[in-house]
């Protein structure tokens, strides 16, 4: 039976390239949802108003609706939800304010909590491959931080380990995807640092479209997350699945399906000291880091489809 499906996401619109301002796992996790309920029911999006918004990759029967949430006008003429997906708590309150007087069965998703990945879009490829297809032919290592440029995230604590190892390798890059490359906040950020050596070899990489971020994974030796904040950990999963290793804060869901010292490496402290240092025993050490075949039994459980299955597997009865 099919049903009619309303999902909210007024944080930011996954229309937006992600990396970008606040675009990032949450719009990921938004566009696979919709794509998802869409193969078999009705679905509205009603999402925040942004600049360059491309929504190509949605399916041709998700209908959007773009606001401004400060002017949206309750009394919007909407066809009879059975169910209404709000995503973040942006979205929980956009929906109380607007919708709650709707009979549809009301779920609010905290965050970025319930990210997944896709085998299909992630899995290992030989690293010259990988680094020919992003136009980085260079020898050496690439460490690669992927996120917002964003106090969370942690690209400070990225860019200053970086800059505490450079110099004991004789050849190193710190490859950056999103960073809300072209901002003012990203230039202050280049700027900041241009004055020194190490940031000829920062290599910018800019936002990059979801379905081929598994290029910039499999080009690297080592992808780091320092984090000071985050839910689950969607890169470290992503990253994880193409068999690149990971070194990782201790916040999120990370923990738990990392195999430290084998797929992974864990910093205790979350600043660049600690990241520092774990970055230099890595590679050091990297040939001891070893997939083997049932290191992913650990995140398949996180894959997309088995997580939608479930979820409307309980609202469908």
């Amino acid at each position: 039976m099919a049903l009619n499906f309303c999902v909210v996401s007024i944080h930011s619109c996954p229309g937006e390239k992600i990396g970008l301002n606040k675009a990032g796992g949450l719009n990921i996790y938004v566009t696979n949802l919709v794509n998802f309920l869409s193969a078999n029911h009705n679905v509205y999006l009603i999402t925040k108003d942004c600049d360059n918004c491309d929504l190509n990759f949605l399916k041709s029967n998700v209908k959007v609706i773009h606001c401004n949430p400060k002017d949206y006008n309750p009394k919007n003429v909407l066809p009879n939800f059975d169910v209404i997906i709000s995503n973040y708590w942006t979205s929980g309150i956009f929906c109380k304010l607007n919708l709650s007087k709707s009979n549809a069965v009301k779920i609010n998703i905290s965050h970025t909590c319930l990210l997944y990945t896709s085998r299909d879009l992630f899995s290992p490829e030989a690293l010259t491959v990988a680094r020919k297809k992003i136009d980085f032919v260079q020898d050496g290592k690439l460490i690669l931080f992927v996120g917002r440029n964003d106090y969370l995230k942690g690209i400070d604590i990225a860019i200053d380990a970086f800059q505490k190892i450079y110099n004991e390798f004789e050849s190193i890059t710190l490859g950056i995807v999103g960073g809300d490359y072209g901002s003012d906040s990203q230039k202050i950020m280049e700027k900041k640092h241009s004055k020194f050596l190490y940031s000829k070899d920062i290599k910018w990489f800019g936002s990059v479209p979801h379905d081929e971020l598994r290029n910039y994974y499999n080009a690297s030796n080592l992808v780091i997350i320092p984090s000071r904040s985050e839910t689950f950990g969607l890169v470290c999963l992503e990253a994880l699945a193409c068999e690149t290793p990971v070194l990782f804060s201790d916040t999120g869901r990370m923990r738990d399906f990392v195999h430290i010292g084998k797929t992974g490496m864990i910093s205790e402290e979350t600043n660049a000291e600690s990241f520092s240092m774990n970055i230099r025993e890595f590679l050091k050490n990297e040939k001891t880091f070893i997939f083997r075949e049932h290191y992913y039994e650990k995140i398949s459980k996180f894959e997309w489809t088995l997580i939608f299955k479930k979820l409307t597997s309980q609202l469908i009865k």
